[in-house]
């Protein structure tokens, strides 16, 4: 897991031994953390100039990716914190894949029916329960409701009223 660099070197020295055969392959797929894996191994090994400043992952299956060529010296990065950054790009490129595999989408489905299900559930108990909130407050409403009607409101508060205002009036 540990060991690009000498992988690499190793190829090298086949290469140049012309060690090995050719093979004609023409096929790259990528997913946003496999595209940045390579550029950073890649970047790792000196063998590009190129820093990675971002990749954006608008809705579906496509990417961009925003490149910028690194002036001056090259990189010389801590061997542990490269190999730190590649452990969880590697981890992030296992979630990506499983989310076009065709049983992580099956599960998915099964789980966004269980949500509005539960939706459902916490609907239909939240309709019988609002009878049992107001409920409580019904003799409370039946006993106030003769005062709401204008008339009988203006007879209750005459005499409250009169009492109020009486030897006020004059001033």
């Amino acid at each position: 897991m540990e060991r690009i660099r000498e992988e690499y070197e190793s190829w090298q020295s086949a290469l140049a031994a012309q060690e090995l055969p050719y093979v004609d392959t023409h096929c790259s797929t990528f997913t946003p953390s496999s595209f940045t894996l390579l550029i950073e191994e890649l970047r790792y090994l000196g063998l590009i100039e190129f820093d990675l400043l971002e990749v954006v992952r608008p809705p579906g299956l496509e990417f961009f990716a925003h490149l910028q060529r690194r002036s001056g010296a090259p990189l010389n990065e801590d061997r542990s914190a490269f190999y730190a950054r590649r452990a969880k790009l590697l981890f992030q490129i296992k979630d990506e894949l499983a989310e076009n595999a065709p049983a992580y989408r099956s599960l998915r489905n099964i789980l966004r029916k269980t949500e509005v299900e539960r939706d459902v559930a916490i609907q239909e108990k939240e309709r019988a329960l609002t009878p049992l909130l107001v409920n409580p407050l019904r003799p409370l409403e039946q006993r106030l409701r003769p005062l709401w009607k204008p008339r009988l409101l203006e007879k209750k508060l005459r005499p409250i009223w009169k009492r109020f205002f009486r030897g006020r009036e004059s001033k």
